[in-house]
C-alpha cells in the first residue's frame, strides 16, 4: 500500500492527473491486505478529485468488505451500483456470498437469496458455486443447482390449441393467432366482418373456394371494430 500511495503521490506532485486505473490500483492494494478503511478513504479521495468510480472500483470495495463478513456493507455497495445505472456482475454476487460465509454467525439465507437473485438476472451461476458451497454446504448447493437444471431443461409449453368439428368444417383457434398481414390485395379479401368474437383462424370457404380463411383486426371509416378475411391458404 505504501508503494502504491508513493507512486500516486508522486504523480500529484508532478501535476499529473491520476486516471481511474491508478485509483483502482491503490484501492486494490488496500483490499489485498484487508484494509477496508484505507480502500474507502481512497475512493472518497477519488470522487473528491473528480474521478467517478466504476464497476471495478465498487467491486474492489465489495471484496474487502467480504473479507470482514460485512454483508450489509456489500449490499449497500451493490445498491449504489444499480442506483448509478451500472450493472452488477457475477463478481459482486460472489463477494456477497463470501461475506455471508464470514459473517458471525454465517448468513446462509442471504447467501441463497443472492444465488436466486443472480439466476433471475441471467448471470452465470457456476461463477458462485464454490463460494456458495462454502457457506451453504455441498449438499444444499447441489440441490439448488439440480433444481435450476431441471427448470432449464423443461421445454416451453406449446400454444393452446382447440379443435372442434362443425359438419364438414373444422374450426381451429390458436393462441397466439397467426394473422395475415394487412397488405393483401383487395381482390382476395371478402370484406368486413363485424364479429369481434370470431375465431382468428377459421377453416371455411373463402370467396366460394374451399380452404383456410384467416381473419385479422381491421379498422375502417365505416366500422369501429371488425375483422377482415384474408386470402385462402389451401
Amino acid at each position: 500500500t505504501r508503494r502504491a500511495e508513493h507512486h500516486l503521490g508522486r504523480m500529484l506532485e508532478l501535476g499529473l492527473k491520476p486516471s481511474i486505473v491508478t485509483y483502482n490500483s491503490v484501492m486494490n492494494a488496500y483490499s489485498a491486505v484487508g484494509d477496508a478503511g484505507g480502500a474507502e478513504a481512497w475512493m472518497a479521495r477519488m470522487v473528491k478529485d473528480g474521478v467517478m468510480p466504476t464497476e471495478v472500483t465498487y467491486g474492489t470495495l465489495c471484496k474487502v468488505f467480504a473479507h470482514h463478513g460485512l454483508v450489509d456493507e456489500v449490499k449497500a455497495i451493490m445498491a449504489t451500483v444499480e442506483r448509478r445505472g451500472l450493472e452488477l456482475n457475477e463478481y459482486f454476487f460472489a463477494s456477497l456470498i463470501a461475506a455471508c460465509r464470514l459473517a458471525s454467525p454465517p448468513d446462509v439465507p442471504s447467501a441463497i437469496k443472492a444465488f436466486h437473485d443472480l439466476v433471475a438476472r441471467g448471470l452465470r451461476p457456476q461463477c458462485v458455486k464454490r463460494a456458495l458451497e462454502r457457506v451453504a454446504g455441498q449438499r444444499r448447493t447441489s440441490q439448488l443447482f439440480a433444481t435450476l437444471n431441471n427448470l432449464q431443461a423443461k421445454p416451453p409449453p406449446p400454444p393452446a390449441t382447440h379443435m372442434m368439428k362443425s359438419g364438414s368444417l373444422v374450426h381451429q383457434m390458436l393462441t397466439p393467432p397467426h394473422l395475415v398481414p394487412p397488405n393483401l390485395p383487395s381482390s382476395r379479401c371478402s370484406g368486413i366482418v363485424v364479429q369481434p368474437d370470431m375465431p382468428k383462424l377459421v377453416a371455411s370457404p373463402v370467396d366460394g373456394a374451399g380452404g383456410l380463411g384467416v381473419y385479422y383486426p381491421h379498422k375502417d371509416a365505416g366500422q369501429a371494430d371488425g375483422w377482415m378475411m384474408g386470402e385462402s391458404t389451401d
